[in-house]
This record gives C-alpha cells, structure tokens and sequence, in this order.
C-alpha cells in the first residue's frame, strides 16, 4: 500500500508546507467547490425573494435572518470550547 508521507520539501516556504500532501490538496479542493456552491445558493435565493416582492427591505430581512442561526450557534460553540478546554483568553 502506497503511502500519502512525502518528503517535505526544504525550498517549500512553511505556510504552504501542507499542500505537498495530496489528501490536503483534495480536502482544499472539495472546500472551495463546496464555498462556491453554498455562495451561488445564497445569492440565487436572494435574488429570488427580491425578484418576487420587488422590496429591498424584505431582501434585507432574508439576508439578515439567514445569518442569525450561526450568530447564535457560533456564541454557543465559542463557550462550549472554552469550557472543555479549560483555556480563556
């Protein structure tokens, strides 16, 4: 069985060091495809919601609450990783 370990390259500078290894160049990848997916989703039901009621102000009532759930879910992670770990800053 072929291992995913290569030599790292000295010549590498070590912020791009992890992309000599091609299961991070796949997880990279993957990412991005799915970044673009999620961005043109948000943009298309956007535009829908203003296509449909012509109302900028209910545009911006859509934008807004499609951002609550991770205000909250990031407040509560935040606390949570601080208590299970045991680190505050």
């Amino acid at each position: 069985m072929k291992s995913d370990r290569t030599a790292v390259n000295p010549a590498v500078p070590t912020r791009f060091r992890a992309m000599q290894h091609r299961n991070f160049q796949l997880f990279i990848a993957g990412q991005l495809i799915s970044l673009i997916g999620t961005w043109m989703q948000t943009t298309a039901q956007l535009w829908l919601v203003y296509k449909l009621t012509g109302s900028a102000a209910l545009l911006g009532v859509f934008g807004f609450a499609s951002q609550v759930p991770m205000l909250f879910l990031s407040s509560i992670g935040g606390t949570s990783a601080t208590a299970t770990t045991g680190s505050a800053a």
